[in-house]
């Protein structure tokens, strides 16, 4: 009976390593598999722990094989490589990754928790996701965000319109943002966006991504004290959901991915992608690029959405090759149901300097 345990949890384990290379559109399994990536690499840990305290240790060979074919995988969700060294001096930019919730029920800046977090912050570049403003006066009104942080330059993409409500991207930069372009979807909810960003001589391009959402409430993540027929009922609601967001999510990773391939300039890009390091979203948009949490931060899965003792990360900002990551710390404080993500980057700038206007 254990060694079917094992043989099944070891066979979860390698489905879930499909997930970054086959569409969850195609076939959704590995992908809502790879959501307990990090439960199941722990799982097949103690069954080679348990066997080698056994008298059969040569049965361990099941769960170590499995760990070690998910070992390039487990380097993306916890870093296990040295951190990048920084030779000489350079220059470095803050850059500031936060899905807001609603920024805080759009209270007013006297009240606002997710608008002091950010101004206390100071981050040369502030980029946030469910960014939500009200063109009435007694809610907080995109006027008096822009006045409250005091950013001389912002590019404000509103994806969703209802009534008085105003949802979607926005950035905040101390650097001059130029070519303002917006990458649309299907899901009016969800976008991405760029924006160049001109530091003297030098111009990088800056993307902004709120990506296809799970939709899962808190009460759909909590099972309790459940009936078979009721927990049942949850499974299907959950799944249902799951593949609904399989539906676009992986038609705007290769969006974004193809955005990013066409960039004349270095890029970071930052945001929600709403899957897991393990995932085709992730495995699509990173590639070629570098994880600046990864790279700055050793030994930490670094869960930006933790809800009812799940956690995963994700939440980015990945950079190309001519930044270098110095620092990348997930904040924990409570202001959304996501926790910011604070990175600072190196780079050398060009030798000419551009006069900015």
């Amino acid at each position: 009976m254990r060694r079917l345990l094992n043989l099944f949890v070891a066979l979860l384990l390698l489905l879930s390593l499909l997930a970054p290379y086959v569409s969850p559109k195609t076939v959704s399994l590995p992908s809502v598999l790879a959501l307990g990536f990090e439960l199941w690499v722990g799982l097949n840990m103690l069954c080679c722990l348990l066997w080698l305290l056994s008298k059969h240790k040569k049965r361990c060979l099941i769960s170590l094989v499995a760990l070690l074919l998910a070992l390039p995988q487990i380097s993306n969700v916890i870093s296990v490589t040295p951190k990048r060294s920084v030779s000489g001096p350079m220059d470095t930019i803050t850059v500031l990754t936060y899905n807001t919730k609603r920024m805080y029920n759009i209270a007013k800046p006297e009240k606002n928790k997710v608008l002091e977090y950010i101004k206390k912050q100071d981050a040369d570049i502030v980029v946030l996701q469910e960014f939500e403003t009200n063109k009435q006066s007694r809610r907080l009104t995109l006027q008096e965000v822009k006045d409250y942080l005091s950013y001389p330059y912002s590019y404000i993409d509103f994806k969703l319109y209802k009534g008085n409500r105003q949802f979607g991207l926005a950035v905040f930069s101390k650097y001059k943002l130029i070519d303002k372009t917006t990458l649309r979807y299907e899901s009016a909810a969800n976008g991405s966006d760029y924006c160049d960003v001109v530091l003297g001589a030098d111009t990088f391009r800056l993307f902004n991504n709120h990506l296809q959402s799970y939709s899962l409430t808190a009460d759909e993540l909590e099972v309790g004290d459940m009936s078979g027929e009721e927990l049942q009922k949850k499974a299907t609601n959950v799944f249902s959901k799951l593949k609904r967001s399989y539906e676009y999510r992986p038609k705007q990773a290769k969006e974004v991915a193809r955005a990013i391939s066409e960039s004349p300039y270095p890029v970071i890009v930052c945001g929600d992608f709403n899957d897991p390091p393990v995932s085709y979203t992730y495995h699509t948009i990173s590639k070629g690029l570098t994880d600046v949490y990864l790279s700055a931060h050793k030994w930490s899965t670094g869960h930006t959405f933790v809800r009812n003792l799940f956690g995963v990360r994700i939440d980015y900002v990945l950079c190309s090759d001519r930044f270098t990551p110095i620092e990348s710390k997930v904040e924990r404080v409570d202001y959304s149901d996501h926790y910011p993500l604070l990175s600072t980057l190196g780079f050398r700038r060009s030798s000419s300097r551009r006069q900015e206007n």
